[in-house]
């Protein structure tokens, strides 16, 4: 297993991959963003990467995070938001999306954040027991009506937070 970033020449690979593995759809710009100096007016710092299957050399997973500040005008980060981790099903459970996070708290170490965030939907239980065994807790309560699947239903999400030492 490996990691690469995402580039110009890969980004529809973590593209294709969140429209095969996730019942929400986000735009080829979504993956876009986080490339280098694709927008100069946003400030906004990101993390992409493929992760590699080494049988096929193939990218099976991906993940993008994005920096967070505590407000608009403070200049130091305050932990990491993971906006999209995914693994492709005939993938799972093979270690590849902790691979992704493991290197996700690595940006976070090398960065000095002490934080990872993300949101995960209400009914996906396997994918809150998985952030759940990684350190992962539960912040607030849910957030009404966040996610709007491919199917125009509505769903609930969950803020989970870990605090690194």
């Amino acid at each position: 297993m490996s990691l690469v970033e995402v580039t110009e020449t890969n980004v529809y690979n973590a593209f294709m991959i969140s429209q095969q593995c996730l019942p929400v759809a986000f735009p080829l710009k979504f993956f876009q963003e986080s490339l280098k100096n694709i927008n100069e007016h946003d400030s906004s710092i990101y993390f992409s990467k493929l992760v590699l299957d080494p049988k096929i050399g193939y990218p099976v997973g991906c993940f993008k995070a994005k920096m967070l500040f505590k407000n608009s005008t403070s200049a130091v980060p305050d932990g990491l938001y993971i906006e999209v981790i995914a693994v492709c099903a005939n993938y799972q459970n093979k270690n590849y999306g902790t691979l992704m996070l493991e290197s996700i708290e690595d940006v976070c170490k090398d960065n000095y954040l002490r934080k990872i965030t993300v949101h995960v939907s209400i009914d996906n239980i396997k994918s809150l027991e998985w952030y759940k065994k990684h350190g992962f807790q539960q912040t607030g309560k849910a957030l009404p009506n966040y996610y709007t699947f491919k199917n125009g239903s509505k769903m609930d999400a969950l803020v989970l937070t870990k605090h690194l030492s």
